[in-house]
């Protein structure tokens, strides 16, 4: 028992090598090794990542353009507000 035993690890220490060293996975009709699986999941990250900071950046744009149209609309009601003033000085100082 003790060789079959020893002959077990022996066989499953070479499966893992070979397993670990040849890993071959199926994706979209292409065969890759598992160098190019990590490839491939690490350009899933980074396209992740890029997707979420595209989605940031747009609400920021958006944000953005929010406060840029309400400056502009408090700017213009600004400048009526002044505009009346100034007409009712000068409507106030001409019935003097």
């Amino acid at each position: 028992m003790g060789a079959l035993g020893g002959r077990r690890e022996t066989t499953g220490a070479v499966n893992h090598v070979v397993i670990r060293s040849t890993i071959l996975v199926l994706i979209q009709g292409r065969l890759f090794t598992s160098h190019h699986l990590l490839r491939s999941l690490r350009m899933e990250k980074l396209q992740a990542r890029l997707q979420a900071a595209s989605t940031e950046y747009q609400k920021l744009q958006n944000d953005l353009s929010v406060a840029v149209d309400s400056r502009q609309r408090l700017d213009a009601q600004l400048q009526e507000n002044e505009m009346v003033k100034k007409v009712r000085v000068s409507s106030r100082v001409a019935s003097q």
